[in-house]
């Protein structure tokens, strides 16, 4: 016969083994990235750890997305890079924060929001 004491450390275990890979798979910035130039991105990559910002770039109909160092977030180095005289940028250091959109609600706050009740009840049952 199981008891709710008995079991508490195998389901403290796997919910903490759920958590590690939700949290595993967010460790890196998610930024919109296009090889060429366009206003209709929807490819998605991990940053490498060197690229700690997302760059949002338009040069007249152009826009660039992509990956990008927040150290190097300046007009001269942006457009020296892209190879564009006249262009306004903007870098972000939340992930997908380069899109055309901005709905303000990431994946990792939604994952937040789910995740915090199941937290608080599991708190309620050891108490």
């Amino acid at each position: 016969m199981f008891t709710m004491a008995s079991r508490a450390p195998l389901v403290l275990f796997r919910f903490l083994f759920l958590l590690a890979v939700f949290y595993s798979s967010d460790c890196t910035l998610k930024c919109y990235h296009c090889e060429s130039p366009s206003p209709n991105c929807s490819t998605i990559v991990n940053c490498t750890p060197n690229l700690d910002a997302c760059l949002n770039s338009t040069s007249g109909p152009r826009i660039y997305r992509r990956c990008w160092r927040f150290q190097d977030c300046n007009f001269e180095f942006i457009s020296e890079r892209l190879q564009e005289n006249s262009l306004k940028y903007e870098c972000c250091q939340k992930d997908l924060c380069n899109s055309n959109r901005n709905d303000g609600t990431t994946l990792s706050e939604l994952t937040m929001l789910l995740v915090a009740p199941v937290l608080t009840a599991t708190g309620h049952l050891y108490v």
